[in-house]
């Protein structure tokens, strides 16, 4: 499944989900940044240490689905 990610109008990149695990509510896959991905704004993860959870602020959304209900959106 192909997902867009989003802060506001703006899209961040999009990534395609191909693992999930719903029995903890999470879904993995690869992630490819747009030219408005910032690292510093956006990533929870720089470096192997996590910094902050920055991903409240993104939004995810499939075509086949539309919004998809997260508490957050972690980049690492």
């Amino acid at each position: 499944m192909q997902v867009s990610l989003h802060e506001g109008p703006t899209l961040v990149g999009t990534a395609t989900i191909e693992h999930l695990d719903p029995p903890m509510g999470v879904a993995f896959g690869p992630f490819e940044p747009s030219e408005h991905y910032s690292l510093d704004r956006h990533a929870n993860v720089i470096e192997g240490e996590f910094v902050e959870d920055r991903g409240r602020v993104l939004t995810a959304s499939a075509d086949r689905y539309g919004v998809l209900r997260t508490c957050t959106v972690a980049l690492a």
